[in-house]
């Protein structure tokens, strides 16, 4: 069952919901994961993606409630932007390493006919241009020191019923991610500013 689900009678709440009860999925990694030493700043990548052929995203909103939540954190964040919602523009801002937080604004989507999630970033016209799991997996999972990865999209942890490591999740922590955070299902727009705030404020 997900852990979102699981429920005590006794106490009459969600085990989710409690802060002592962290409870978080795994998968079996080809390697042990190897702590790593951070000397302040954390810096975070974030990526923006709202292609013009897809409903619109408040992105500007989810931007400033990010901004707002790590000029609280008195400098122990540092947060910069790609250039574009682009592949391009992502491959170039990851060669300014090093980045400890990968943070996607966007969509995703969990294809049933094929059994593949991908994220959709824009195109030089900025138009749709997906992103399967696999070329994301091998773009992120290729930074050493990388440690997380927060999927603030649509079903970037839907796997679907057809075969193991199928969501953009699984596929990033088998490939070596120490931590992911994804959604399994569809969020509003909404939801995922607050997530944002609450997240990174916390």
């Amino acid at each position: 069952l997900p852990w979102e689900l699981l429920y005590d009678a006794r106490q009459g709440e969600f085990i989710g919901l409690a802060q002592q009860t962290p409870i978080v999925r795994t998968v079996e990694t080809l390697a042990p994961l190897q702590p790593l030493a951070v000397t302040p700043p954390l810096r975070i990548l974030g990526l923006a993606a709202s292609p013009a052929n897809m409903p619109p995203l408040d992105v500007a909103r989810e931007q400033e409630l990010l901004a707002d939540a790590i000029g609280k954190a008195g400098g122990q964040l540092e947060l910069a932007w790609a250039a574009s919602g682009s592949w391009r523009a992502l491959q170039e801002q990851l060669q300014q390493s090093p980045w400890h937080i990968f943070h996607f604004i966007g969509h995703g989507y969990f294809d049933e006919a094929t059994g593949e999630s991908a994220l959709l970033l824009t195109d030089e016209q900025g138009r749709v241009d997906p992103r399967n799991m696999r070329e994301i997996a091998r773009l992120l999972a290729d930074q050493p020191t990388l440690r997380l990865v927060v999927l603030n999209a649509c079903q970037g942890a839907h796997a679907g019923t057809q075969a193991l490591y199928a969501s953009i999740a699984e596929h990033l922590a088998r490939r070596g991610l120490p931590a992911v955070l994804a959604m399994q299902d569809a969020i509003a727009d909404t939801a995922a500013a607050e997530f944002t705030r609450s997240f990174y404020g916390a």
